[in-house]
């Protein structure tokens, strides 16, 4: 049971400081209870966490209806939203 601890306490121990900083100070586009308004609008408060999925509320009225996109924060300065994928 000791050698479990040990292993458990060492894999804490080197968890990514991006990861912690994520889940701790997370922003607009993180969770469905708090949605950006756009990916460039997420992208523009600095709460940008590279590409990738976020939540938006594009009728900024209740967090319920938000919806997840897909990101394209570094291409041609970021910000944006993709629609279609061929």
């Amino acid at each position: 049971m000791l050698s479990w601890s040990l292993i458990l306490l060492t894999v804490i121990s080197v968890m990514p400081p991006q990861l912690n900083d994520y889940t701790q100070n997370s922003g607009p586009g993180a969770f469905k209870q708090s949605p950006g308004s756009s990916c460039l609008t997420i992208l523009e408060q600095g709460f940008s966490r590279g590409d990738g999925v976020y939540w938006v509320d594009p009728n900024g009225k209740d967090s319920q209806d938000s919806i997840q996109v897909y990101c394209d924060m570094t291409r041609n300065g970021g910000g944006w939203t993709l629609l279609l994928k061929m």
